[in-house]
């Protein structure tokens, strides 16, 4: 069992491979999980570690060398979790960004009545979450999910965007029993 303090620092030597290690890069924090690690003697008989890195959700592996005794902290399960979903939002928007790019390099051509409708499934509870961020109404989908719809950019001709999200709605919070006394 490796030793660890208590604001999630472990030893360098003691990283793990598949672990997540967060280190600041460019100003941010970033969480990397660690792919390969070689100790290797350093000089005055001192061990370092080198660890091949991979940031959460894609990229460049870097390269990462420490003294085995260094400290080096440890990404939690919660973090680890917001990287992975950062860097999906990342994805989905690049792929949004690209869509556009095409509609003006390509020149498409839409003239429906209906414009051009993109449909996005939601995590439980975000659909609840983003009808009242963006003000709009939940609509019924049946089997207990629920709908937004989200008009963008739309003409008197009715064309435009119009983007549907749906997933299971938040939980309603349990009723405050009353004191009746």
């Amino acid at each position: 069992m490796s030793q660890q303090s208590t604001n999630n620092e472990i030893r360098a030597g003691e990283v793990e491979v598949r672990q997540h290690v967060i280190l600041p890069r460019n100003g941010t924090a970033t969480v990397y999980r660690v792919e390969q690690r070689l100790t290797y003697p350093g000089d005055n008989s001192n061990e370092m570690v080198l660890l091949t890195l991979v940031p959460v959700g894609g990229g460049t592996p870097q390269v990462e060398r420490r003294w085995t005794e260094a400290l080096i902290e440890l990404a939690t399960d919660n973090q680890v979790a917001e990287a992975v979903e950062a860097a999906h939002r990342t994805r989905i928007a690049a792929g949004l960004r690209e869509l556009a790019n095409q509609i003006e390099l390509e020149k498409m051509r839409f003239r429906s009545w209906c414009g051009v409708n993109v449909s996005a499934t939601l995590p439980d509870g975000e659909v609840s979450r983003l009808a009242e961020v963006l003000g709009l109404e939940l609509a019924e989908r049946g089997t207990g999910m629920k709908e937004i719809t989200w008009a963008l950019r739309a003409s008197d001709a009715g064309e435009g965007i119009g983007v549907s999200m749906y997933g299971k709605p938040a939980d309603e919070p349990e009723p405050t029993p009353v004191d009746e006394a």
